[in-house]
């Protein structure tokens, strides 16, 4: 590799053709990034569907009428939730190895 710093700003100079091989040629993401991202990504659509839901019970019974946008949100927003990499059940694949404990397989 051809990084190198500059002494005055500390600012990383790389070759063009290097640069260029690792942009077009990213290596895979490392198991704690990815964990981290998967825990971030079932966040999210946990918290979008919770906080969807909540609105939807403030609004009362105009929610459930097909000129609120809310009727259209709220399903949506739980379907998100569905999918495998945003399930509950993410939590516990991700937080057990991050708490140093075995994952059952039983």
């Amino acid at each position: 590799m051809t990084d190198r710093r500059h002494p005055r700003n500390g600012i990383t100079k790389i070759d063009i053709p290097d640069g260029y091989g690792r942009s077009r040629h990213p290596p895979p993401p490392a198991a704690a990034p990815a964990q981290d991202l998967r825990l971030a990504m079932t966040h999210a659509a946990q918290s979008a569907a919770t906080v969807t839901h909540m609105v939807c019970a403030m609004a009362g019974t105009t929610s459930i009428f097909t000129s609120s946008p809310l009727e259209r949100y709220a399903p949506d927003a739980e379907v998100v939730t569905r999918h495998k990499q945003r399930q509950f059940a993410n939590y516990e694949a991700v937080g057990r190895p991050m708490l140093g404990l075995e994952f059952a397989t039983s």
